[in-house]
């Protein structure tokens, strides 16, 4: 996922922000400050270049014909040398030396913990006001950790005491759209931020933001506990549920209610598996009965239902006193849109739009009743 780093915040005492200068700062704020590292960059660029000219030039005979042929080492200027042999070496061993210096210099520089600055506000005349660097960054990372779709924030000053920055990375949820990541992304510009400055007395404080998926996650999910004794369901399948077997891990589930349309294979199958596993009782819908038939013949938990989505008065029969429901259902048509059937269309509309909604609608009040459930 890409860096998203945020560039608002006006100067001290103006009534409005100066992007310009923000979003420098800010990108100043996402990296180490590399001024030192981009000079020796440079100068090594610098003669790196010089030399690879200066070879085209030797090849291309700008010094003479036959030039790339002679010696490296002008016959003239290899007879000073020689004549001056002590001077040439005590030359050559300073350079050795200071070259070397500069490496030990810029490796220790790359190399030397970046500094965590304290923030510094004025508070009068022969006060200061110093805000812990740890006390500020936690107060971005707190203030992005409230966003929805935010799983954990981390923060930390950088820069120096005299030019204060914020890096944070925020990790979103795999299931976050990318819609909701933009409006993470306006939110933490146009609120938290804003905000933190604010509590913070300094307007002008760059923040640099990236955005990270938090896949790491994956795995540190809380698990069940280990089942009790005789709460294990076992599920094997057939058909179009598959031969897979589903072993419950805990009957947390006990005495709620299900609803899975699309239970017949692929996820809802998969779904209806896992809720049955887990305690509950699922009505388990398909387009045919005989879809869910092999979940009903495995378990007595399961329901199978045979209905047309599209069909609304259909789907009105259903029943929906469920704790959970699950609208998995759909159906894929891809044609030229001049070609379309509006027939097609409008089946499609009903199938995952409009069921979904008549379903919720219906299941809404007994969930409110019971004060739980979710679809």
């Amino acid at each position: 996922m890409a860096d998203a780093v945020t560039s608002t915040g006006g100067t001290p005492g103006t009534s409005g922000p100066n992007p310009r200068r923000a979003a420098r700062t800010a990108r100043r704020a996402q990296y180490r400050s590399a001024g030192g590292a981009r000079g020796g960059l440079v100068l090594l660029g610098v003669v790196l270049l010089a030399v690879g000219v200066l070879t085209v030039l030797l090849v291309t005979g700008v010094f003479g014909q036959g030039r790339p042929q002679r010696p490296l080492l002008d016959p003239v200027v290899e007879q000073f040398l020689l004549a001056h042999g002590t001077a040439a070496r005590v030359v050559a061993i300073v350079a050795g030396l200071v070259l070397v210096l500069l490496g030990v210099w810029w490796t220790a520089r790359s190399l030397r913990p970046e500094s965590r600055p304290d923030l510094v506000l004025d508070g009068g005349p022969d006060t200061e006001i110093r805000i812990g660097a740890s006390a500020a960054a936690d107060a971005v990372a707190d203030g992005a950790a409230t966003l929805p779709g935010v799983t954990r924030a981390r923060a930390r000053m950088v820069g120096s005491t005299s030019a204060p920055a914020v890096r944070a990375t925020v990790w979103v949820g795999e299931d976050v759209a990318d819609g909701e990541v933009s409006e993470i992304c306006r939110r933490l510009d146009a609120e938290i931020l804003p905000k933190i400055r604010d509590a913070l007395g300094m307007a002008d404080l760059p923040v640099a933001v990236r955005l990270e998926l938090d896949a790491a996650r994956r795995d540190d999910r809380p698990r069940s506990p280990d089942p009790p004794a005789g709460s294990v369901t076992r599920l094997t399948g057939a058909g179009p549920v598959d031969d897979r077997t589903v072993v419950g891990m805990s009957a947390v589930l006990d005495g709620r209610t299900a609803l899975v349309t699309g239970a017949g294979s692929g996820i809802g199958a998969a779904v209806a598996r896992r809720l049955v596993a887990d305690g509950a009782r699922v009505y388990a819908v398909d387009l045919a009965e005989d879809r869910v038939a092999p979940l009903a013949a495995q378990s007595d938990l399961v329901t199978p239902l045979g209905c047309d989505l599209s069909d609304l008065d259909a789907v009105e029969q259903l029943p929906t006193d469920v704790d959970i429901l699950v609208n998995n259902a759909g159906r894929q048509h891809v044609s030229r849109l001049e070609e379309f059937d509006p027939e097609m269309f409008s089946n499609i509309l009903r199938l995952m739009l409009e069921s979904p909604f008549r379903l919720i609608r219906r299941s809404l009040p007994h969930m409110y009743a019971r004060g739980w459930g979710g679809s």
